[in-house]
């Protein structure tokens, strides 16, 4: 509840649409692949299991044995009911050591301004609310202070 303000939310786009389009146009670039490489020539080149693509979201999606994820993730790719392994996790730790971290500090980058830009928000008195600091500071008992900053009671009595 906002007391003396407009709960109100702004902008009504569909953020999360928003979101996922923008990082799957930026996972599709030629120009964030480039630069996605470390600097290695014939890395990602060609079209494998582990795509730059499917790369990066194994490992940010990834929240138990690499193993496990990469069978289950493989599963999904090729629709199967087999269990047989595609890709090792040796191959995934190749992989994952020719990816620069630019890439992901980019990604971030995206989210945040697509955020930033479309995301629905409270407004309170027609301002975006960021933080509250509920912090309270005592300060010394002196007549000038008290004239700066008032004074605010405490205590039992």
């Amino acid at each position: 509840m906002y007391i003396g303000g407009n709960s109100s939310l702004t902008k009504d786009n569909n953020y999360r649409l928003s979101l996922t389009k923008n990082i799957s146009y930026e996972l599709e670039d030629t120009g964030f692949k480039g630069r996605s490489k470390d600097g290695k020539k014939g890395v990602f080149s060609r079209d494998r299991k582990l795509t730059i693509k499917n790369l990066i979201f194994l490992i940010m999606s990834a929240n138990r044995a690499i193993q496990r994820e990469l069978d289950e993730f493989s599963k999904k790719i090729v629709s199967s009911d087999f269990s047989i392994r595609e890709v090792t996790k040796g191959a995934f730790s190749q992989a994952r050591s020719k990816l620069n971290a630019w890439a992901f500090t980019r990604l971030n980058d995206v989210a945040v301004e697509t955020f930033y830009n479309e995301a629905e928000y409270y407004a309170w008195h027609g301002k975006r609310l960021l933080s509250v600091d509920g912090t309270r500071l005592v300060l010394p008992n002196h007549p000038s202070i008290k004239a700066e900053y008032g004074e605010s009671l405490y205590g039992p009595n």
